[in-house]
């Protein structure tokens, strides 16, 4: 499931950070702190760590690919 703004537009479920290269859970605490530049978002948390991105050791300890 996605969740979705009024109107139908589909939110990300996942936050990376283009410039730590670290993605991050919608509602981790550390995402308030990554500027509104750096954010890059993802539905699929493979696809981030597909590319390059590593998971957050806060909301997503344990996520990798192999």
């Amino acid at each position: 499931d996605v969740a979705e703004l009024q109107g139908g537009t589909p939110v990300p479920g996942y936050v990376a950070n283009r410039r730590s290269r670290k993605v991050h859970r919608m509602g981790c605490q550390v995402v308030g702190d990554i500027r509104p530049e750096n954010r890059t978002g993802f539905f699929v948390l493979h696809e981030a760590l597909r590319d390059g991105f590593t998971a957050c050791t806060v909301c997503l300890k344990g996520a990798c690919v192999k």
